[in-house]
């Protein structure tokens, strides 16, 4: 067993190894993926209001009504 993980539980390993990989370019890449497609079945699913709510939530908050343009 490596000295690094000595001590650590399994779950907090995983995370680590998910973190790292996640700051690779191609595990950048995967998660963009992932996020995109989950993005394309919320936005033409029932659940599309949601979605769309979602989006006029973050223009609301970037310019909130009554602030100056």
């Amino acid at each position: 067993m490596p000295a690094s993980s000595f001590g650590e539980s399994s779950a907090h390993i995983r995370r680590r190894r998910v973190a790292h990989y996640l700051r690779t370019e191609s595990g950048a890449a995967v998660l963009l993926v992932i996020v995109t497609v989950v993005a394309l079945v919320w936005a033409n699913s029932p659940l599309s209001n949601a979605y769309f709510e979602l989006w006029h939530l973050g223009k609301r908050c970037i310019n909130p009504v009554g602030a100056a343009s």
